[in-house]
């Protein structure tokens, strides 16, 4: 559309034309086109719904995988030092 509309200017003398002009309003149209048919020949990357819901709980599993490890360490953790201070604990009761 932008080539239809400077033309009409260049032709209304409201523009000044010269060759550069002339051959740069000319080549849209043809860029236009191009561009439109590589977008059709380019495939789809839309994801259909189940396939995404797919996606989304596989990593939801990993997600809690990964959480459930992550928190099973860090009791684990707070279990020994708490054994550790129960220890300490009896150990000074016994004495």
């Amino acid at each position: 559309m932008s080539a239809q509309s400077i033309s009409h200017l260049i032709e209304q003398t409201y523009m000044a034309g010269s060759a550069f002009l002339t051959v740069a309003v000319s080549c849209i149209p043809p860029l236009v086109i191009g561009h439109l048919i590589h977008m059709a020949e380019t495939p789809s990357q839309a994801v259909s719904a189940s396939e995404e819901i797919d996606e989304l709980r596989e990593a939801n599993s990993h997600l809690l995988t990964a959480l459930i490890e992550h928190e099973g360490k860090a009791l684990l953790s707070r279990t020994v030092a708490v054994l550790g201070v129960t220890r300490h604990l009896e150990g000074r009761r016994s004495r």
